[in-house]
């Protein structure tokens, strides 16, 4: 210690000369007991090791996609996305005959009796109100893929905003709302895309989208009735999930697991 305090008495010659004063305030600490302990200069310090990341870019993009959608308030999708990343899904199927052969065994053959007619005393012809389309129109712009014909729920809403086209809009969902569209219209309202989704393993998951507008005019009835709908599938059990929050992802849960 005693060549700690007095640097003359060390082996290096120091670059600054200390006082006299200091060497003797520093003699007298260390004789009292109380010299400060040499400085000793901080280890350098290593930066942590980056945690490794163990999903794949795959897996990365889907988990990012889906916080994005739960930002949104879209959860169903985000669910869906990261179920999509875990399954090992392979993206789109190839149009190939085992897989269109794969994807039509999916869907049973449409029954040959006819629907049944509206009834004689139906009421036709009832405008639908300002109020229910808009209902409708925020059901439809729900970040879903466009349909066949480019259209999308996010382009209606910014259409029904003009005055002119929520007219025609309004006019278009009484129509389909009655069933009035023709033979020819009723193949472009009922037009979709399949898409083939690899699920892995499991079967493939076929992926289709309608027409917005059918949808519109569909929400518009559904927005009208939604009171009597909602009693009678309560009563009747005629679909599990209806009229709740994610209802088809529930519905799906229970009978996955069931």
């Amino acid at each position: 210690m005693c060549f700690l305090l007095v640097p003359q008495f060390a082996l290096l010659r120091p670059a600054n000369v200390v006082p006299a004063s200091s060497i003797s305030a520093g003699i007298n600490k260390f004789v009292d007991g109380k010299a400060s302990q040499p400085r000793v200069s901080p280890a350098p310090r290593v930066p942590p090791e980056a945690p490794k990341d163990f999903l794949s870019p795959e897996e990365q993009a889907a988990v990012r996609r889906a916080g994005k959608l739960a930002q949104m308030g879209r959860l169903g999708h985000a669910i869906n996305a990261l179920e999509g990343a875990c399954q090992q899904a392979g993206g789109v199927l190839e149009p190939t005959a085992e897989n269109i052969a794969r994807l039509a065994a999916l869907h049973p053959a449409a029954s040959a009796s006819p629907l049944p007619s509206l009834p004689a005393n139906a009421p036709l012809g009832m405008p639908v109100s300002r109020t229910t389309l808009k209902q409708a129109v925020r059901r439809v712009a729900n970040g879903s893929a466009p349909d066949a014909f480019g259209w999308s729920g996010e382009l209606f809403r910014t259409l029904s905003a003009d005055r002119d086209c929520e007219k025609a809009l309004l006019l278009v969902s009484q129509a389909i709302r009655d069933g009035m569209p023709g033979t020819g219209a009723r193949e472009l309202l009922l037009a979709c895309w399949l898409l083939g989704l690899d699920r892995g393993p499991r079967q493939p998951r076929p992926l289709a989208s309608g027409t917005v507008l059918l949808k519109l005019g569909c929400q518009c009835t559904m927005v009208e009735n939604s009171s009597q709908m909602k009693e009678v599938t309560t009563q009747e059990g005629v679909q599990l999930g209806m009229f709740a929050a994610d209802g088809p992802i529930v519905a799906a849960r229970l009978t996955g697991h069931a």
